[in-house]
């Protein structure tokens, strides 16, 4: 684990994770608590979303703090 983190939980980078981009991860701050998104994009006709709460980084497995 790194306590530092890394580029996605520091910088919020989206993560692209097909060839053809149709699928997209990434982390943000709502400032309340941290999310992670997907997005999926069939290209016809058809994106989905979906987004869960998360404590820590999926990439580097850093603690995901909110400043009180």
């Amino acid at each position: 684990m790194r306590e530092e983190g890394c580029r996605y939980c520091n910088q919020f980078l989206e993560l692209d994770v097909s060839d053809d981009g149709n699928l997209e991860l990434g982390i943000y701050d709502d400032d309340y608590e941290y999310r992670l998104y997907a997005t999926f994009d069939d290209g016809i006709n058809q994106t989905w979303y979906t987004e869960t709460l998360i404590n820590y980084c999926p990439m580097c497995g850093r603690k995901l703090e909110v400043a009180e």
